[in-house]
């Protein structure tokens, strides 16, 4: 099978060339320097400085830690001194800055309050504090408001029991 003649013939043979469009804008964007990735225009100079306002934040935020360590340092050095009943002759601090410096030190150390333990009750503990006179009651009074219903007065009955012996530990058994 012939293939049709062309109407222009040329020098390729056939072949024709591959062409890779965006390839060819991202280099004509890459070879513009005034450009951003995204395609708006910009100076170069604006492009470098993107970040420089987060640097500068980030740079104020260091100072203020290393100066509240610092601080905490000299309060902690001033607080030994008067704890350990050291007082240096070349020190020149007074006596008003030593005590407010120990006065801040102990505004840092806050103490930690510890939840208060439940007490463990063992079976026997909740079993005791039941007492007889008030289980009876709650038995009549189960007993007249569901006469004809056993089956809700054994729910009834469990739920109470259930409810005694609630703070009853899984391991404190015995």
């Amino acid at each position: 099978m012939e293939r049709p003649p062309r109407e222009n013939p040329s020098n390729d043979h056939g072949w024709q060339k591959v062409v890779y469009p965006k390839r060819q804008r991202r280099a004509r964007q890459a070879d513009s320097s005034d450009l951003r990735p995204n395609g708006g225009g910009a100076s170069s100079e604006a492009a470098t400085n993107v970040f420089s306002s987060v640097e500068q934040k980030a740079e104020a935020r260091r100072r203020a830690i290393d100066a509240q360590k610092k601080a905490a340092a000299e309060i902690e050095s001033a607080a030994r001194t008067i704890v350990g009943g050291v007082d240096s002759d070349d020190s020149d601090d007074s006596a008003g800055e030593i005590a407010a410096a120990g006065a801040a030190a102990e505004e840092v150390k806050k103490p930690k309050v510890k939840k208060p333990k439940k007490p463990k009750v063992t079976v026997a503990d909740a079993a005791s504090a039941i007492d007889a006179s008030e289980l009876e009651t709650f038995l009549v009074g189960v007993s007249a408001s569901y006469e004809a219903q056993p089956d809700i007065q054994l729910l009834r009955f469990a739920d109470h029991i259930a409810g005694k012996f609630s703070a009853v530990g899984s391991l404190s058994v015995f």
